[in-house]
């Protein structure tokens, strides 16, 4: 889907500035629900019955901090599954050596590739399956044929996105904004979305 097509449907769903909503949306927020307590664990009741008269704003404060002192069974899996992969003995190469040198040398979040990969992506894509990973193009590159194209890897979890149909070949998902004085993100109220095609990319 290029620009003009874009905009035609966007005029098509009734406005150019409020993307439509997918249609399973509330579904995709019923199924991470439901794999959260196998990935987290239950919370347990004795956390209410230990603050009784516990603000209900602080209340769930301390449900969303809770870890369970025992590693879920689904947890434990992800992490064996990592721990044999990592150990096995493997190798990645590339024909190309510039492409080798890329994947020897990047990093995401302090990880390399591979460990991003089954210690980031594989545990998110367990607990949201409707989650995407989105790689796009960044730096001067994109703007100067003289400079580097960089990639950028994002993880956008479910409740953020509000529209993913292959059929059109878009996906829209919220910004985040960080408040000035919080290091809290938090979702937009102001329309602030990003488009992905395989054509182009706006925000």
């Amino acid at each position: 889907m290029n620009v003009e097509q874009f905009l035609e449907f966007m005029r098509n769903a009734g406005s150019t500035h409020v993307p439509p909503l997918h249609p399973f949306k509330y579904e995709w927020e019923r199924i991470k629900a439901e794999i959260a307590p196998h990935f987290y664990g239950d919370i347990p009741s004795v956390l209410k019955k230990a603050f009784p008269n516990e603000d209900p704003e602080i209340m769930e404060y301390r449900k969303g901090i809770y870890q369970a002192k025992t590693e879920s069974p689904m947890v434990k899996a992800i992490t064996d599954l990592y721990r044999l992969l990592s150990t096995a003995k493997h190798a990645v190469y590339f024909d190309n050596e510039q492409m080798q040198n890329w994947y020897n040398q990047t990093q995401i979040s302090g990880y390399d590739i591979f460990d991003y990969f089954f210690s980031v992506v594989v545990p998110i894509r367990i607990l949201d399956p409707n989650s995407l990973f989105v790689v796009y193009p960044t730096g001067e590159g994109v703007k100067n044929p003289r400079k580097r194209v960089d990639i950028k890897f994002e993880l956008i979890q479910s409740e953020r996105i509000v529209f993913n149909d292959p059929d059109y070949d878009l996906v829209i998902y919220s910004g985040e904004r960080r408040p000035k004085y919080t290091s809290d993100i938090t979702s937009p109220t102001n329309g602030f979305y990003h488009v992905v095609t395989s054509e182009f990319y706006a925000t």
